[in-house]
């Protein structure tokens, strides 16, 4: 499976002191301690320190350095479909 990793995702402690049954949030106050910063700029990706995620900035990733990649009949202008995105990701590039 792309990405998988056996650690259970970081849930955001909700900040909630007052407890209304035994076991809610109040009693419990579960959860990570939000990071600061949160995001990280890279230049060219940003990471989500809280939840370990990674996106481009540039939306057009496909487009602008690999015109020949398009999916479609268009080339350059970025749009692919869900499985040539899933290829793109797999080149060694």
């Amino acid at each position: 499976m792309r990405g998988a990793t056996s650690d259970p995702a970081a849930v955001s402690e909700t900040g909630q002191t007052a407890s209304y049954y035994s076991g809610d949030d109040g009693e419990i106050q579960a959860g990570v301690a939000w990071p600061s910063p949160r995001f990280t700029d890279h230049g060219d990706t940003v990471t989500d320190e809280l939840t370990g995620l990674i996106w481009l900035k540039d939306t057009n990733c496909y487009g602008n350095p690999y015109p020949g990649f398009d999916g479609d009949s268009t080339a350059g202008d970025g749009k692919v479909t869900w499985q040539h995105a899933l290829d793109f990701g797999e080149l060694d590039q």
